[in-house]
């Protein structure tokens, strides 16, 4: 199975709850937007995902929230994300429920 090179980088930034810097990134922004093309690319099978839930609620604790500068990012549906994006949000799910089966 295929796995990032930053998976190493992303496990240890969600280990400690986002609390100290991914040294290979330079800031907030960069870290999220690997961390979300990665899980994007890896898909279901890993641990740390929770994704394509149409309408969901859920409780976190949440380690790291961004809004991306749209100027400097310009991620594409469909080549980099299924949807568009704006705002990032990396966490631990407390609960997830949905009304989908």
């Amino acid at each position: 199975m295929w796995s990032s090179s930053s998976t190493g980088v992303i496990e240890e930034f969600i280990a400690n709850q986002g609390k100290r810097k991914a040294e290979l990134y330079d800031d907030d922004e960069s870290i999220a937007v690997e961390i979300l093309r990665t899980i994007n690319n890896q898909g279901m099978t890993d641990k740390y995902v929770f994704k394509r839930i149409v309408s969901a609620e859920w409780f976190a604790e949440v380690y790291h929230d961004v809004e991306l500068d749209k100027g400097r990012w310009h991620l594409q549906p469909g080549i980099d994300l299924p949807e568009p994006v704006d705002r990032i949000v990396i966490g631990a799910p407390l609960w997830v429920r949905s009304n989908n089966a």
